[in-house]
């Protein structure tokens, strides 16, 4: 009773003086005697302790900017506040509340709507535009309750009863949320420049692929589908460097989708079980590599950070060699540590391939790297002990292929410099 009168009193004095102060003091004091009011009743939810201050406070904010006094940051943080929270509480709470995950989820979706209709044109130029961006980032953040969810469901926090696998209940409770947080991230991104656009859809794909992670167990199926995701990304990936050389896109950066696709893979081959280290490498380094390719055939390139990568970069060493790099280093790695004939005999015809295609494209990278393969992973089948996991006729019939096409590569080379200062020429041109 004391606080209502507080609040009461602090509205009046605040509408007869005109200090903004006073409405701060009759928020906080009605704040206060709600919450006596719910201990009284034993309400102990935080949605009754939370969410009346902080919509009061956005609707309060929404209404002082549509009358011409705008307060886009108040409106905002209200909804923050009333949003953040109670994703803590649904991330660390050991009760569980599937209908927090809901009403989160169903928010992201009714604010991502209701920013789409103000970022209209012809909302966007009134005074209630300025609530646009502001009310697209509390449906990104609210979307997060998708992944959290999810995440709780991989963890074996909250059960399913679900006679499907838990890899595809966690996927589609983290696509629930991910979707209204992506779809808001895109309609914000409308207006914004174009480094800023590329964080648009940044948050809703890495909850998703992170929520994934959470499901891993020693099954073949779930491997297969974080398998199935890594390749989703690398080939957005390639999608993102594509469209980037036509013009801006909102597709995220390079870096941040192969991070993405490299961090599945390491959580997909932890169980060491089920498949090869190079059913992730060859996607991951082959993918990099038709990156870097479809910037290589960029006409000019302006000087760019290197978080732009392949964008602002020239030349077959920036470009290629990572990809290269990449494609053999986990299979020369695993040579040493579990010899296969197969894996040897692989990485020597990688090798080949890439000295084949830095001489015929006039490559660098390729060239040298592909010369320096070939005697790293010769030396280290040899260290393993040819016949112990590494059969000794493929090997041997290997490493005559092998130095039969580098012969005739010399010779060809050699007819075509002549003298031994053109052909030394002719590899400082190579690019």
């Amino acid at each position: 009773i004391v606080f209502t009168v507080l609040a009461m009193g602090a509205a009046i004095a605040a509408a007869v003086r005109g200090l903004p102060l006073y409405w701060w003091m009759s928020g906080a004091s009605a704040t206060a005697a709600l919450w006596c009011f719910w201990y009284v009743l034993g309400v102990d939810s935080p949605e009754a302790h939370l969410l009346p201050p902080t919509i009061g406070t956005a609707a309060v904010a929404a209404v002082l900017t549509v009358r011409g006094a705008p307060r886009a940051r108040l409106y905002g943080g209200a909804l923050l506040a009333a949003i953040i929270p109670l994703l803590g509480v649904l991330a660390l709470d050991v009760v569980t509340s599937p209908g927090r995950a809901v009403g989160l989820v169903a928010a992201s979706v009714v604010l991502a709507v209701l920013g789409a209709i103000i970022r209209s044109p012809h909302v966007i130029d009134s005074r209630v535009g300025a609530l646009a961006a502001p009310t697209l980032l509390a449906a990104i953040a609210a979307g997060l309750a998708g992944a959290v969810q999810a995440s709780r469901i991989g963890l074996g926090v909250d059960d399913v009863a679900w006679a499907i696998p838990t890899i595809l209940v966690v996927m589609v409770v983290a696509l629930s949320g991910a979707v209204p947080a992506a779809v808001a991230g895109l309609v914000l991104a409308r207006t914004a420049d174009p480094h800023r656009r590329r964080w648009a859809i940044v948050p809703a794909i890495s909850a998703f692929t992170l929520a994934s992670w959470t499901a891993i167990e020693i099954d073949a199926f779930t491997v297969a589908v974080l398998w199935a995701l890594m390749l989703a990304l690398l080939v957005a990936m390639a999608a993102a460097v594509a469209r980037e050389r036509r013009g801006p896109t909102s597709l995220p950066r390079t870096w941040v989708l192969f991070a993405l696709a490299l961090a599945t893979a390491i959580v997909a081959w932890s169980t060491r079980d089920f498949v090869r280290v190079e059913a992730f490498s060859l996607p991951l380094g082959a993918m990099l590599l038709v990156a870097g390719a479809i910037a290589l055939r960029t006409t000019a390139a302006s000087p760019a950070p290197l978080h732009h990568w392949p964008m602002g970069r020239t030349g077959s060493w920036p470009l290629l060699a990572p990809g290269i790099v990449v494609l053999v280093l986990a299979s020369m790695l695993a040579t040493a540590t579990d010899p296969q004939t197969w894996r040897a005999v692989l990485v020597m015809g990688i090798a080949l391939v890439a000295i084949l295609v830095g001489v015929r494209w006039r490559l660098a990278a390729p060239f040298v790297l592909g010369l320096l393969v070939l005697p790293i992973e010769n030396v280290l089948a040899f260290s393993v002990q040819i016949g112990r996991g590494i059969e000794a006729m493929p090997w041997w019939i290997t490493l005559a292929v092998v130095g039969l096409v580098l012969l005739v590569i010399a010779v060809g080379s050699e007819r075509r410099g002549g003298e031994s200062g053109e052909t030394t020429a002719r590899l400082r041109d190579l690019r």
